[in-house]
């Protein structure tokens, strides 16, 4: 049997109960697994595939499809 490790990783600014939901389910579905915190990540702090990745990734910026790469 392999150990896994997963990082589940969101990005949210909410005014209403959206975080205190989502995290109510995560620690429900993850127990002792689930740690918040709050950082403040740069480019370089993701892996070179998790770069390729987003770059990958075509973002809508003023009502226009974007591509990052």
């Amino acid at each position: 049997m392999k150990n896994w490790s997963v990082k589940i990783i969101l990005n949210i600014q909410s005014e209403n109960d959206t975080v205190t939901l989502l995290q109510d389910i995560a620690k429900e579905a993850l127990g002792n697994g689930f740690v918040t915190g709050d950082k403040e990540l740069i480019w370089c702090d993701l892996t070179s595939s998790s770069q390729e990745e987003l770059l990958e990734i075509a973002v809508n910026f003023d009502g226009s499809e974007i591509a990052l790469y």
